[in-house]
This record gives C-alpha cells, structure tokens and sequence, in this order.
C-alpha cells in the first residue's frame, strides 16, 4: 500500500507541476499579447504616420515592446518579488533578459526583412510570423535562463 500512496504523489506532482507550468504560459501569453500590442501598434504607427523604413520601426517598436514585457514577466509570469529595500531592476535578470530580447529582436528584424526586402512582399505579413514564432523561443529562454531561480 505504501508504494501505491507514492506513486499517486509522485502523480500529483507532476499533475500539479504541469497545470503551473501552464498557467505560467498561459500568464506569459497574456504579457507577450500585451507587448505584442505595442509592438505591432509602433510598428505600424512610425510606418503609416512618419514614413519610417520598415527596418527601423520594427527596431523601435520591439524596444519599447520589451520593456512592457520585462516588468510583466518579472513581476507576473515568473512571481519574482521585489523586497522594498531592492530595486525593481534586477541587473541579472535585465542583462539576461536584454540577451533574449536582442536574440528575439534579430530574428524578427529576419523576418521583416525577408517578408518586405527578398520576398517584396506588404510589410503586414510579417506581424504574423513576429507574434508566433518568436514567442515560443523566448519564453523558453525566460523560463530556463533569464527567470531561474
């Protein structure tokens, strides 16, 4: 009977494991829509409004888009608590986290450039693939590098 009782915890904390573990995503998905927001508002905003080269609107856009994110993942997503004593501005965490940005940043600066300067084709199909494919790298990235405890 005793071993039947720790393969139900051992069960148990994988099932618990794994529902955090989606909420986690689940509160990461709610920050990036936030972010992603923000992003494609910029980028879309400095294109229609000021003329801006693609290039560089994307490049403003993602900037401010990770700052949004960094204090949502920080505070929300991954539950980091700041002491009243500490700075918000974890220079660990912010290092990392602009490491993963920049690496996010480059992959969607390559989609931008491939969908509007190889492929010639409106700038607008590359939103989709910068709301989908980067995201899945970097809250992987956060969740075992940038966050960790």
């Amino acid at each position: 009977m005793s071993s039947k009782v720790t393969a139900d915890k051992g069960q148990l904390s994988f099932f618990q494991d794994f529902v955090r573990l989606i909420l986690q995503y689940a509160r990461f998905g709610v920050v990036g829509i936030v972010a992603s927001v923000v992003h494609v508002g910029l980028f879309v905003f400095s294109i229609e409004i000021f003329g801006l080269w693609e290039i560089y609107a994307n490049i403003l856009g993602f900037s401010v888009a990770v700052c949004v994110s960094y204090f949502g993942n920080l505070l929300w997503t991954f539950n980091h608590v700041i002491e009243s004593n500490k700075s918000v501005v974890n220079k660990s965490y912010l290092v990392r986290f602009w490491f993963v940005a920049i690496l996010g940043l480059l992959l969607n600066t390559l989609i931008v450039y491939l969908i509007s300067e190889v492929y010639h084709l409106e700038y607008y199909y590359s939103v989709i693939l910068m709301v989908t494919a980067t995201p899945v790298v970097i809250f992987t990235l956060n969740k075992v590098w940038v966050f960790r405890k």
